[in-house]
Formats: structure tokens, sequence, C-alpha cells
């Protein structure tokens, strides 16, 4: 099982340290996106110009949307196992508003191993 959370923020900004005579800036924090009405989609692929999704995620399976900006993305251990004959790919995560406009929240090279823990036997 593989899970990873994001949470999207609008505005603020970082802190900017102090440098000599010019005091710090604090970090101003940002305000979450409200997720309701969104929809979601996130898809494997071998390579970036494969036609072939060898796994599709969305906010019906695999994907929850919170109301205060989170995305949580869930690919289960069934859905690993079944992308054993990959050691690479690609994916991305696009969020989709009520209005159409359309947000690439994050792309990733996905790297695939084999797990080397294994259930103990008495």
């Amino acid at each position: 099982t593989f899970i990873k959370e994001y949470v999207w923020l609008t505005g603020g900004s970082k802190e900017i340290p102090a440098s000599p005579g010019v005091p710090a800036v604090p970090a101003v924090p940002g305000t979450p996106v409200d997720m309701t009405g969104w929809t979601a989609r996130c898809e494997f692929r071998e390579d970036i110009d494969s036609e072939t999704v060898a796994l599709r995620l969305t906010e019906l399976d695999g994907i929850t949307l919170g109301s205060a900006g989170q995305v949580r993305i869930e690919v289960s251990a069934t859905q690993t196992d079944n992308l054993r004959a990959f050691t690479k790919m690609v994916a991305d995560v696009e969020l989709e508003a009520p209005n159409g406009f359309v947000r690439n929240l994050v792309g990733a090279t996905v790297i695939l191993g084999k797990a080397s823990s294994r259930a103990v036997v008495p």
C-alpha cells in the first residue's frame, strides 16, 4: 500500500531569513483551497509517451479530497502488486474545479521495488 497526502494552499509565503542590516520576514500562512465539488484523477503510465494507462485513480477510487485543501492518494496492496511488471513509471495528479479549470497538483517519476519484508511463519 502506498499513501501520499498533500494540502493545497494559496497565498502565503515562506520565511525570508535575516541578512546583515535587514531583519527576517516571518512566514505568512497560506489559505487552504476548498475542494468541495472538485474531481481528481491520477494516471500511472510506463513513460510519458505511453498511451496505455497502467493504473487510474479518481476521487471515487483511491483519491480523497477534503474541504480544507487535503488531497490523499492511496494505492492499495493489490493495485501495487498488479504493477509488478514495471520498475519505473510516471504519474501525475490533476484536480478539476466545478467550473472546468484543471490544476496539475503534482507529477512524479515512481520507482517500484519489491518488498523486502516477509511474514513470519511460526
